[in-house]
């Protein structure tokens, strides 16, 4: 009787400890094919990274060879030859780039898998004052949805948004506040960004937005929600429970055919501008007549011997704005 007593008494410890070695067994093996897959994956975003090099030499190479093709003499002779071979260069030439695409969209995909196995790839991509993505994860999504884009039409816009009067709340209240700042404008980015949107910290008190939205007004929409959420939240300043009053200015741009990111940036940054000169708190929109305006052209010049295809030069474009207000209008709804 007395064995089975003491048997009963060490019954639940027993089974408690060969849990908890389970446990730790388990977590064990977790954590070891957790590192198995995350070696594959780095090995993989290595070799992508590589023939992504082997492909934008690949283009360097074709455009040399359409210049020195379109330079062949142009005699009736050898015209049509010459014209011929210029077809072929400009069909590898588009070949080229949508692997370049493809290749971008992979790479961005294996990466963010990555991350959600790596805590360190997720801090290497995060700004550490806002705690949105940082000027590196903002390009690595700018490029991803541009190819995403070019393969299959999937349409986002892109919002630069600014923090109005940013150096007088630094000069007022000091950096700290500054900083408080910075922290509360990557909080409200967040609450009011659906998972599939991206927010990173541009540089500064300047964010930008890639919104993706099935339309135009879809992305206005949103816009216009987080600039009046601004004007409706009064941001933390010190930790003494000091706040301060923000408003920002905002410049809203879509993708169009072509678009690169330094002519997708340069729209948006434009409107930006405008929406500040305007007298800030503002939102300026880039104006849908302007969309078709930055087609692919082919240009041929005979002079030159240059034969390259390239996005058109963006024009000046009409904006429409919306939400104009007072800045420092304290307590403003």
């Amino acid at each position: 009787m007395e064995i089975e007593s003491i048997a009963a008494y060490l019954a639940l410890p027993c089974t408690l400890a060969i849990f908890m070695i389970g446990y730790y067994l388990g977590r064990s093996k977790v954590k070891h094919e957790r590192e198995a897959v995350l070696r594959a994956l780095s090995s993989m975003l290595e070799s992508a990274d590589e023939l992504s090099q082997d492909v934008e030499g690949h283009k360097t190479e074709l455009a040399d060879m359409g210049r020195t093709v379109d330079n062949l003499p142009k005699s009736d002779e050898m015209g049509g030859v010459r014209d011929l071979l210029l077809t072929h260069v400009q069909k590898v030439i588009k070949s080229n780039k949508k692997l370049e695409d493809d290749l971008t969209c992979a790479r961005y995909s294996l990466a963010q898998q990555a991350q959600e196995l790596d805590k360190t790839r997720v801090e290497a991509r995060t700004d550490e004052l806002s705690q949105v993505g940082n000027r590196k994860a903002f390009d690595e999504a700018l490029d991803f949805r541009l190819s995403r884009w070019n393969r299959q039409q999937e349409w986002f816009a892109l919002l630069m948004c600014d923090v109005d009067h940013f150096k007088w709340i630094n000069d007022t209240h000091g950096h700290q506040a500054g900083d408080q700042v910075v922290k509360g404008v990557g909080e409200l980015m967040k609450r009011y960004l659906a998972n599939r949107h991206f927010v990173g910290r541009f540089g500064g008190d300047e964010f930008a937005l890639l919104i993706d939205c099935e339309d135009r007004q879809a992305a206005i929409d949103l816009a216009r929600r987080i600039h009046k959420a601004a004007e409706t939240h009064n941001f933390s300043a010190a930790q003494n429970g000091e706040r301060v009053a923000i408003t920002f200015s905002m410049g809203l741009a879509f993708v169009a055919e072509n678009d690169s990111r330094e002519s997708l940036l340069a729209r948006a940054d434009a409107r930006l501008y405008e929406a500040k000169q305007a007298g800030r708190n503002c939102l300026k929109i880039e104006s849908p007549a302007t969309r078709s305006q930055y087609a692919e052209e082919t240009v041929a010049s005979s002079q030159q011997g240059d034969r390259e295809v390239k996005a058109a030069t963006a024009p000046v474009v009409a904006v429409e704005s919306t939400i104009q207000k007072e800045p420092y209008s304290a307590n403003s709804s």
